[in-house]
C-alpha cells in the first residue's frame, strides 16, 4: 500500500510538470505569439534547449507548432469577435505573413476557415 501511494505521489508531481511545461510554453506564447514565436525563443526563455523543450512538450503528446497554433486561433477568434478587420490583417497581426497559411491552420483546429466561423458565431 505504501509502495503503491509512492507511486501515485510519483505520478502526480510528473502530472503537474507535464501541465506546468505546457502552462510555460503558451504563457509565452501568449505574449510572443506574432513576432519571437519560434520553438528555440521559447526555449531560451525557458533556460533550456529546443531539443529538451521538444522532448519535453512530446512525452506530453503535444506539439511546438500545436501550441503556438491554438494560442494564435484564440488570439485570432478574439479579433474575429471584436473587430471588423479583414482575414488579412487578422492573417499579419497573429503572426502569419500570408493569409492563406493563416486560414489553413485556423481550419485545421477550429474545422472552419475564419470567415466561415466568423458568419456563423457573430453576424
Amino acid at each position: 500500500a505504501i509502495h503503491n501511494l509512492a507511486l501515485n505521489q510519483l505520478e502526480l508531481k510528473k502530472t503537474g510538470e507535464e501541465v506546468s511545461i505546457i502552462q510555460d510554453v503558451k504563457h509565452y506564447l501568449k505574449q510572443h505569439y506574432n513576432n519571437e514565436a519560434s520553438l528555440c525563443a521559447v526555449a531560451e526563455h525557458l533556460h533550456t534547449t529546443d531539443r529538451t523543450l521538444k522532448r519535453k512538450l512530446a512525452k506530453v503528446n503535444v506539439s511546438f507548432s500545436a501550441l503556438l497554433r491554438e494560442v494564435r486561433c484564440n488570439k485570432a477568434i478574439d479579433l474575429l469577435k471584436n473587430t471588423t478587420m479583414n482575414i488579412e490583417e487578422i492573417a499579419l497581426l497573429v503572426g502569419y505573413s500570408h493569409a492563406s497559411s493563416f486560414v489553413s491552420s485556423f481550419k485545421k483546429a477550429k474545422g472552419r476557415t475564419p470567415s466561415s466561423w466568423r458568419e456563423k458565431n457573430y453576424r
